[in-house]
């Protein structure tokens, strides 16, 4: 029996979300978006949604990582505080920002 995916929200899309994927000397994965994709991650999770104030980040892992088109009725705010204000239901959130945020 195949249990259902944990339909995932990543917050926050700098070095540790996923940008030190591409460090040749770190051993794969080593950041939140590595292990989502993995292959022992992608029996489990989905990636249903992305969080960054800076759009120019959601660009680029829409670029490197080429995910699945996440749903329309997602278009993802820039602001955590609104991410409430979505209608699409998550299982699990990755906050992968400072501390101070």
């Amino acid at each position: 029996k195949q249990i259902p995916k944990i339909k995932t929200l990543l917050v926050g899309l700098g070095r540790i979300a996923h940008g030190l994927e591409k460090d040749p000397y770190r051993i794969k994965p080593c950041t939140h978006a590595g292990v989502l994709y993995s292959n022992w991650g992608k029996r489990y999770f989905t990636l249903d949604g992305i969080c960054d104030s800076d759009t120019s980040k959601v660009e680029t892992f829409f670029s490197e990582w080429k995910p699945k088109p996440i749903p329309e009725n997602i278009k993802l705010p820039k602001s955590i505080s609104k991410i409430s204000n979505l209608r699409f239901p998550f299982d699990f959130a990755i906050i992968a920002t400072p501390s101070d945020s």
